[in-house]
């Protein structure tokens, strides 16, 4: 006999182009785990989550269990819905490390890829405006151009983005790449044992804004579009050994995946 009240799948709420929502979209999709999303644009994500008892950030998942607010958090829930063969965050020997590097990645480079890449994308309110709406309610969509100097400003002061902040989240990025890169100096396939896991995950989705992966949930805007000194960047860290790995990543651990999400 069936359940008088059948389980309700995990519900994501994500601002789409967020790459802590690309961490999430990601894990749930490897897991195969079936969820449905709802996305919004910046600023508008905050009463969609008050209103269903959530915080003020995204990714903020939703289940029968209670609501989830935090990328890291997610993922281990999501870890125990799924068999030990197939965990990202893998029981044995290498847990304590995947463990560690995936708080790392999450602390120390996801905040500064946001911030160097925003502080460029807020000079170019257009394609700032382009990249951010391609998904999300109709009305928010419609209200973002009139909202949109009141959401720039607030935008730079929540993530302290200016000139300095993003110079110095730039150093903080390549030394984050520099760490990468000398993990990967010995031939390895994957930061931690033999296969894909957190770490490898959380270094890939959270340096995709420096890398612009074809993969990336959103379509990304043409490279020759981005501001010069960005796509400076780009370059560059698409040629570091830790950036091509991301990148393969991307194609070969980000395109098998089975499972793709409802429509809202």
């Amino acid at each position: 006999m069936a359940p008088e009240h059948p389980p309700l799948i995990p519900h994501l709420h994500s601002i789409t182009v967020s790459h802590y929502c690309e961490k999430v979209r990601w894990a749930l999709n490897r897991l195969q785990i079936s969820y449905s999303e709802e996305n919004h644009l910046p600023g508008f994500h905050m009463f969609a989550n008050f209103k269903r008892g959530g915080s003020r950030t995204v990714p903020c998942l939703f289940t029968e269990e209670g609501i989830i607010p935090d990328s890291t958090a997610i993922l281990h829930w999501l870890d125990q819905q799924v068999e030990p063969p197939l965990r990202l965050f893998p029981n044995g020997e290498n847990r304590e490390e995947v463990v560690a590097l995936e708080q790392r990645f999450d602390l120390q480079l996801g905040p500064h890829t946001r911030r160097y890449v925003y502080f460029y994308l807020l000079q170019q309110p257009g394609l700032a405006r382009e990249l951010l709406s391609q998904k999300g309610p109709a009305n928010e969509r419609s209200l973002l151009p009139l909202l949109w100097p009141a959401l720039a400003v607030m935008m730079r002061k929540s993530m302290n983005i200016t000139e300095t902040a993003s110079q110095r989240s730039l150093a903080k990025i390549k030394a984050e790449f520099d760490f990468a890169d000398q993990l990967l100096s010995d031939g390895r396939n994957y930061f931690c044992g033999n296969r894909f896991s957190a770490a490898d995950l959380t270094f890939a989705a959270l340096a995709a804004p420096v890398l612009a992966p074809a993969e990336y949930s959103v379509p990304l805007p043409d490279l020759s579009r981005f501001p010069a000194p960005l796509k400076e960047q780009i370059s560059h860290f698409r040629n570091r050994p830790s950036g091509q790995r991301a990148l393969q990543w991307f194609r070969e651990e980000y395109r098998s995946m089975a499972h793709r999400p409802p429509n809202p």
